[in-house]
């Protein structure tokens, strides 16, 4: 859909990563056209799927797939087709999940640790000493950042039992105790 292919009256047709499509918007009902051979036994498959635009604020308009289980009707951005399944579908159809959804408490809290420190640009932080402020990030982002990045550890904390459950809520203005120092110092 990036690569321009939906536009309003055309008639059109290729492959993409795999999969032959044939995209026909010159009338009602808008449609494309999967054409596609099953991993197993190569069997050759062809699924129609419905096409929808909405409108957006700053003009044109936005391209959607609609799920083609008949019971659904979905409007989706993306349709799947996993190893077993013979039809392209939506991601509720298809009962698929996010990886997070499916990770243990403590792996998705230390997920969350790392992808904040990325952000931060440092790693193993600690907040007996929260990292610096990145250049060119707002005071307010950072602030948050680090606030998120506290409560996550509270959480891993208390997972593994090395603090207490009801000690979870952070203390107010922690990040605000530290940086109130450096400011006193500096001015």
């Amino acid at each position: 859909m990036r690569e321009g292919i939906l536009r309003q009256g055309v008639r059109h047709e290729g492959i993409f990563q795999g999969v032959g499509y044939e995209v026909d918007t010159t009338g009602e009902p808008l449609i494309v056209r999967l054409l596609y051979l099953l991993p197993e036994g190569g069997e050759p498959m062809e699924c129609q799927v419905g096409l929808q635009t909405t409108g957006v604020s700053w003009g044109g308009g936005r391209w959607w797939f609609t799920c083609p289980l008949a019971c659904c009707g979905r409007r989706v951005q993306k349709l799947y087709l996993p190893p077993e399944a013979q039809f392209f579908l939506c991601r509720h159809c298809h009962h698929l999940e996010y990886e997070s959804r499916r990770q243990d408490v403590p792996t998705r809290v230390l997920w969350k640790m790392a992808k904040i420190e990325a952000r931060l640009g440092t790693k193993k932080a600690s907040f007996a000493r929260p990292p610096p402020k990145p250049p060119r990030m707002w005071r307010s982002t950072y602030e948050k950042l680090v606030d998120q990045f506290y409560e996550a550890e509270m959480k891993a904390w208390a997972h593994f039992g090395l603090i207490a459950k009801e000690d979870l809520d952070p203390p107010q203005g922690h990040l605000r105790a530290h940086e109130g120092g450096r400011r006193a110092r500096r001015e």
